[in-house]
């Protein structure tokens, strides 16, 4: 039989500069990763009537949704939270982001290119998020230096 992998043993983790560390996305319900590559096709001619698609350029997607914590839950202090995303947007920099758990670690650094939250009048508060990039996430995390 199979193993596969629990979706819910996979997890987002933001690099915090203050603490010098990954934090985990505190009460993510879900998250998504997902590669592009552009696809271009030259120009018919007379030579080459049927020219073949070519690979263009290559970005990756990361979007999430999760519940809001309250600002006041001293629990999750060293989790990243809604709150803290809404902060990141707003730098208009790129971040430091890991993706643990799965078959194997994913590093990379992407920009925060939405953030979202909804309140429902009979539901828990929500938030969502994309992270997008140009460069190939690594296996080696930027973080740790060899000593």
């Amino acid at each position: 039989m199979a193993k596969i992998v629990d979706g819910k043993d996979v997890i987002l983790y933001l690099w915090n500069e203050s603490d010098s560390d990954y934090l985990p996305v505190a009460c993510i319900t879900s998250h998504d990763y997902s590669v592009t590559v552009e696809s271009t096709t030259a120009d018919a001619t007379k030579c080459d009537p049927n020219p073949e698609p070519q690979a263009g350029a290559a970005s990756y997607e990361i979007t999430g949704d999760g519940q809001m914590l309250s600002s006041d839950d001293s629990g999750f202090a060293n989790k990243t939270t809604g709150s803290d995303i809404e902060d990141v947007i707003w730098d208009k920099d790129e971040h430091d982001w890991k993706i643990s758990g799965g078959n194997s670690d994913k590093y990379g650094t992407g920009l925060f290119t939405s953030y979202s939250e909804t309140a429902p009048a009979d539901g828990k508060m929500t938030f969502s998020f994309t992270i997008t990039g140009g460069e190939k996430p690594t296996s080696d995390d930027p973080h740790v230096t060899e000593g």
